[in-house]
């Protein structure tokens, strides 16, 4: 069974990469087209299904905008096959574009990612950049990841040029991180006055055996 997933899974990625039977030409916004299987894309993407639907015929473009064509490539690779990308790649851009074309899971990592590896400076010009370029998802991730790095990012170009709720946000997550740290270490004290306690209840056991 498993090898014949495998199989599948292979003959799938196989057909993006041969185009063998490709029936949607899809436009990049940089005038590349790249070729895929409406079969496939409407199994796996909401997106495609919806545009794959209705009056759309077998070779009938689809247009993709502002979109990169490396991006688009690299989200019909996963769409495919499921493989996200090597570590080393990090690109807002795919994050977007995963996003835009229902590959929620890629895009998930890729603004995982893009949070993770942000430099301070990175992180203040991503929050600057507002919702306009930086998708929901991603903003509440930035946010976490600038108030668990407060210190340098306060520091870094641009943060006092922050709009005012982005600097309440970042503050609020802040207080709820140290009062999450608060509470683990409350935690932590407890459970080490509990052994302590145990320690000596066992102590006074072996004390009144010996008598």
């Amino acid at each position: 069974m498993l090898r014949s997933l495998v199989g599948s899974e292979m003959c799938i990625r196989d057909s993006l990469q041969l185009g063998n039977r490709a029936d949607v030409p899809i436009r990049a916004g940089d005038g590349e087209t790249v070729r895929g299987h409406s079969a496939i894309l409407i199994a796996r993407s909401k997106v495609f299904a919806d545009a794959l639907s209705g009056a759309w015929a077998p070779g009938d473009p689809v247009n993709l905008g502002n979109h990169r064509v490396q991006d688009v490539r690299e989200v019909l690779r996963f769409l495919y096959g499921g493989r996200l990308p090597p570590k080393s790649v990090t690109s807002l851009e795919l994050a977007r574009t995963a996003r835009a074309l229902g590959a929620e899971r890629l895009a998930d990592e890729m603004e995982d990612r893009v949070a993770r590896s942000a430099s301070p400076s990175q992180l203040v010009a991503y929050l600057r950049e507002g919702a306009d370029r930086v998708p929901e998802s991603l903003h509440a991730k930035l946010v976490s990841a600038a108030s668990s790095r407060a210190a340098e990012v306060t520091r870094a170009e641009g943060f006092r040029q922050l709009p005012a709720s982005l600097l309440a946000d970042i503050v609020s997550a802040m207080a709820a991180s140290s009062k999450k740290r608060g509470r683990d270490r409350d935690v932590r004290v407890a459970s080490k006055r509990r052994l302590i306690d145990d320690d000596d209840d066992n102590e006074e056991e072996e004390d009144a055996y010996v008598d």
